[in-house]
């Protein structure tokens, strides 16, 4: 009777046990399923914000192509193609076909072909609301079936105006499969839906099928409803082909747009099903292993004697676990603390073997008190807890960081404790580094912002609070967008989702709005943060306020230009009266004539030369006033033809002075202005030659090489030379090394020329030593090809 009950506890146990790993088992499969499901409501919801901001963008390049051809329109056909041409470079990715119907409904002009006599249109949608309403709107249509290309299309039109009448239509056919773009890229499953649909419920592209599902109509969806989110996601069978998908879409509502993606449930639960399949496999087997040993079991209990003996076997089976386990583990004695046992990963954990860890006690290793150590292992042996954090020492003396999993077990009739040891040194020093990671984003003085995928804001610093004057909780879970003070242009945020969804960083600047209303600039650096499988889970914003640093920087640039603008006035309104005293000391000599003798004409001599002196170097300060500010566009110049023309300019010189310029061959080309880099190596060239030595004739030598990201052209002559001390003082304005006696000048042309190579970005330097010649180098930027 005492067996009979035994066994039916077992069955019962069994019983329990069974239902309880099935109700495990369907419970996470039901979770896992609703795990897949959420997963692809995200990713298509996501997806189609990205083809949402690309179908936006388009959208504006074609109605700027609009805007712009439909003014050039007058009936010429001829000179209105170029135009056309033109602008079709820009949007030949998307557009193919550009056409104008005049005012009675007739085709006047398509760039696909010859239009034929008499093509009438009159009675298309846009043409009619375009003539009727008056108003100067975009019109984006249904798909239609061009008359002249045959290909479906959406068109975008805008009417035309001469004298304020309507005067016909101007049109460009759009693929609809453009607005679906890089589907392949996609990871859709094997039925996808990526479909365009107007805010009537007009299907104006679908992938795939295009063609065969134009002019069908939708309804019924979140998206068509009165008042609906911009965004969101649904489950339904597609009305088009009967096939049930999770659905994504994004709205784009100042063009009654809507970018709608869809994955077939079927391939959503795709991996789910396999993924069903492995579990449900591994919980049947491990039910018959679990049948299997409690009828092992059942069988056992015939007899006392093949109980002992089962009992025995599962001792040696667990020892044997326990000295094969890859975790340290020991066995200890609660009434004393003595280290009882100890298997092979606790050996090489601890550094000792098997027989000196028998002779130490559990003291001898954990650092705590004996009063400590005995009362946490009361808890273990009573159950009330079984996970511990300590600190052990090793045989070599360092100290380590364990978690201790710990409880009593019964052994040939006696309780001891086991412990479970993990070293967890590293994962605490990570912690400690994470801790640390946290506070110095806490305490940066950069605003820092990490987003989800849906751009839904997970977490930003005090900083970021400081300069948007935000709370916290105004935050967490809303889209930065919220900040938008519409200033940036659209063209900036396009780029940026464009380089985010390349999984690319994109930095940038962007214009904000605080709290208060009060508009800000910052310094962007946005990236996508990626899981090991190299998937995105996040975005990471990194932004500095640039505010007050832009508003310096536009004060000196105003600043300069104000100075500059002074200096040329002021040299520019000094030189008329200099000429009057020039032309009246000219009258009084010719009026004097052979009477001017001695100290007065000493006197109109020295007046004379001051004048003159007085004329070149304001001309001088009128030439470095100008440099920089010629307005016109930098082009492409090769500096062989630029020291080509300085030559010619220096003719009379050369040969007054008989003087040899010798010039390397291919000189590069860099990005510049002709008239400034000619009046560079005019000034460099004119110095070495008016600065030589009287007994010998100037040698110039002209040479190039590249370094780096860098053009260097040489200057070499065997003049006079120059003193290093007066190197970096020989480019300031007015700075004479030399007396007016010996030589004539300003001391302004090589402030022009250090005014004009860095106007192209590049620097200047000297080399030389007195009565060693000179050697000036100037440093371009090498021009990308």
């Amino acid at each position: 009777m005492p067996n009979l009950s035994l066994r039916l506890q077992m069955l019962v146990l069994l019983a329990v046990g069974l239902l309880s790993l099935w109700l495990a088992v369907f419970f996470d499969l039901n979770r896992s399923r609703e795990r897949f499901i959420k997963d692809a409501e995200i990713s298509t919801v996501y997806q189609a914000q990205v083809r949402a901001e690309n179908a936006r963008s388009t959208i504006k390049r074609l109605d700027e192509v609009l805007f712009d051809l439909r003014v050039h329109w007058d009936g010429e056909e001829r000179q209105f193609t170029e135009l056309v041409k033109v602008q079709q470079e820009h949007i030949a990715d998307i557009a193919f076909q550009i056409a104008v119907i005049d005012k009675d409904g007739i085709l006047a002009y398509s760039n696909l072909s010859k239009v034929p006599e008499r093509i009438d249109l009159g009675e298309r949608e846009h043409f009619k609301i375009h003539k009727e309403s008056g108003q100067d709107k975009l019109f984006i249509s249904k798909p239609v079936q061009g008359k002249v290309s045959g290909r479906w299309s959406i068109q975008f039109t805008r009417p035309i105006f001469y004298k304020q009448k309507f005067n016909g239509v101007i049109v460009v056919s759009v693929n609809p499969e453009t607005f679906l773009g890089n589907y392949e890229r996609i990871d859709l499953g094997e039925i996808p839906a990526l479909v365009l649909v107007s805010d009537d419920g007009d299907v104006m592209g679908r992938y795939p099928d295009n063609d065969a599902h134009m002019g069908k109509k939708i309804t019924g969806t979140p998206y068509l409803a009165q008042n609906p989110p911009v965004s969101g996601s649904f489950r339904r069978v597609a009305q088009v082909d009967g096939v049930e998908r999770i659905y994504g879409f994004y709205k784009i509502p100042e063009y009654r747009l809507n970018i709608v993606i869809g994955k077939a449930v079927s391939d959503v639960l795709s991996a789910y099903e396999a993924q069903k399949e492995s579990i449900l496999a591994g919980a049947l087997l491990i039910s018959i292993a679990i049948i299997t040993l409690v009828f092992m079991l059942y069988r056992s209990l015939a007899g006392r004697e093949e109980v002992a003996q089962n009992l025995k076997k599962s001792e040696e089976r667990y020892h044997s676990l326990f000295a094969g386990s890859k975790v340290p583990m020991l066995l200890i004695d609660p009434a004393g603390g003595a280290i009882l046992d100890a298997n092979h990963a606790a050996q090489d954990f601890y550094g000792y073997n098997k027989g000196e860890l028998r002779q130490l006690n559990i003291g001898d290793i954990n650092i705590l008190s004996k009063q400590e150590i005995a009362r946490e292992m009361e808890m273990a042996k009573q159950e009330q807890r079984s996970h511990f954090h300590f600190r052990h020492r090793l045989a070599s003396g360092d100290i380590r960081d364990v978690e201790v999993h710990s409880g009593p077990i019964e052994m040939q009739g006696k309780p001891i404790l086991y412990s479970i040891i993990h070293d967890e040194t590293d994962r605490q020093r990570l912690e400690r580094e994470r801790r640390k990671l946290i506070q110095a984003i806490e305490q940066s003085p950069v605003s820092v912002v990490i987003a989800d995928t849906s751009s839904n804001i997970e977490f930003v610093n005090p900083r970021f609070l400081e300069i948007t004057g935000y709370g916290l909780d105004e935050v967490i879970g809303k889209n930065p967008r919220f900040l938008k003070s519409g200033k940036t242009p659209e063209e900036t945020y396009a780029q940026l989702w464009d380089a985010l969804t390349r999984g690319e960083a994109w930095q940038g600047e962007l214009c904000n709005k605080r709290k208060n209303g009060e508009i800000y600039w910052e310094q962007a650096s946005i990236a996508p943060i990626l899981d090991e499988n190299g998937k995105i889970t996040h975005y990471l914003g990194i932004k500095e306020d640039t505010t007050e640093r832009r508003k310096i920087s536009e004060e000196l640039i105003r600043s300069n230009a104000e100075l500059e603008q002074f200096a040329y006035v002021a040299s520019h309104d000094l030189r008329q009266p200099l000429r009057m005293v020039t032309s009246y000391l000219s009258l009084i000599e010719r009026k004097l004539g052979p009477a001017i003798e001695g100290d007065l004409k000493e006197f109109i001599t020295f007046a004379s030369d001051g004048a003159k002196r007085m004329d070149q170097l304001i001309t001088g300060l009128l030439e470095y006033s100008r440099t920089g500010r010629s307005g016109e566009p930098a082009d492409r110049i090769n500096l062989g033809d630029v020291i080509k023309e300085s030559c010619l300019n220096l003719e009379i010189a050369v040969q007054d002075s008989n003087a040899q310029i010798i010039v390397a061959e291919n000189f590069p080309s860099v990005q510049g202005y002709w008239m400034e880099l000619v009046r560079l190596f005019q000034n460099l060239l004119g110095n070495a030659i008016k600065y030589s030595f009287p007994d010998r004739p100037p040698m110039v030598a002209l040479s190039w090489k590249r370094e780096g990201n860098e053009w260097i052209i040489e200057i070499r002559d065997n003049g006079m030379g120059m003193d290093p001390k007066n190197h970096k003082r020989a480019f300031g304005i007015f700075q004479r090394l030399v007396s007016n006696e010996r030589y004539e000048g300003t001391g302004i042309g090589l402030a022009v020329c250090k005014k004009i190579v860095e106007h192209h970005k590049g620097r200047i330097w000297i080399e030389s030593a007195l009565g060693e010649g000179c050697r000036f180098y100037v440093a371009f930027p090498v021009a990308e090809a």
